[in-house]
C-alpha cells in the first residue's frame, strides 16, 4: 500500500476513535463484529512470549518485545493467528500488547488495525482469509527472509533445528499454544 493510503487509514482510525462510542471495545462498538472468542490465559502468555511453536509467529513477537517495534506485514500475520487464525483470542488482548510494547503506540491506528486485523471491522478483509503462520516463498507476508530473520530472533529454534539433524531427526511436536 501507498503512503497515502496509509495516511488515508490512519485518518480514518482517528476519526473512528473521536466518533465511535467505545471503540476501544469488543462491547457497545458500533463497528465491531460480534465474536464467542475463547479465552486463554496460557495461549496469549505463550504468544506474547514468542512461544507458541510456530518460528515465523514466535520470532516477530521476540522482535517486538526486544525492539518494541514489528513490520507492519509482521503485524498482519501475529494478529491474524492470535484472533481468526489459531489462537481465537479476542483481538482486545493482542491490542493491549501491542500497546505495552511498540515504541510507535498510537491509541486511535493501534485500535483501527486490530479489529481491521481480526476481522471483525466492516473495513475488515473477509473474516475466512487467514495469514499463514508459517508463510512460504509465496506468501502474501513477504517473508523471503524469514529463516535468517528466525535464527536471528530465536536463535534456541536454530540450535534445536541442528541438534535434531544431528541426531537423525525427532518426532514432531504440537505447538506449545495449541496444548
Amino acid at each position: 500500500m501507498s503512503l497515502i493510503g496509509q495516511l488515508l487509514f490512519r485518518e480514518m482510525f482517528y476519526i473512528l476513535g473521536a466518533s465511535v462510542p467505545n471503540y476501544d471495545k469488543d462491547k457497545g462498538n458500533s463497528t465491531c463484529k460480534k465474536i464467542p472468542w475463547t479465552k486463554s490465559k496460557k495461549m496469549i502468555k505463550a504468544w506474547e512470549e514468542g512461544r507458541t511453536g510456530y518460528p515465523y509467529i514466535d520470532a516477530l513477537m521476540c522482535q517486538l518485545v526486544q525492539t518494541g517495534w514489528m513490520h507492519h506485514l509482521g503485524r498482519h500475520a501475529v494478529a491474524c493467528f492470535l484472533t481468526r487464525g489459531d489462537l481465537w483470542q479476542n483481538w482486545t488482548v493482542g491490542r493491549d500488547i501491542f500497546d505495552k510494547y511498540l515504541l510507535d503506540a498510537d491509541w486511535a491506528v493501534n485500535n483501527g488495525n486490530w479489529l481491521w486485523l481480526a476481522g471483525v471491522a466492516p473495513w475488515s478483509s473477509p473474516f475466512f482469509q487467514v495469514y499463514d503462520p508459517s508463510p512460504g516463498p509465496k506468501t502474501s507476508l513477504n517473508a523471503k527472509h524469514a529463516p535468517e530473520f528466525i535464527r536471528h530472533f530465536l536463535p534456541e529454534a536454530s540450535r534445536k533445528r541442528r541438534a535434531s539433524s544431528q541426531s537423525g531427526g525427532a518426532t514432531k511436536k504440537r505447538p506449545a499454544a495449541a496444548k
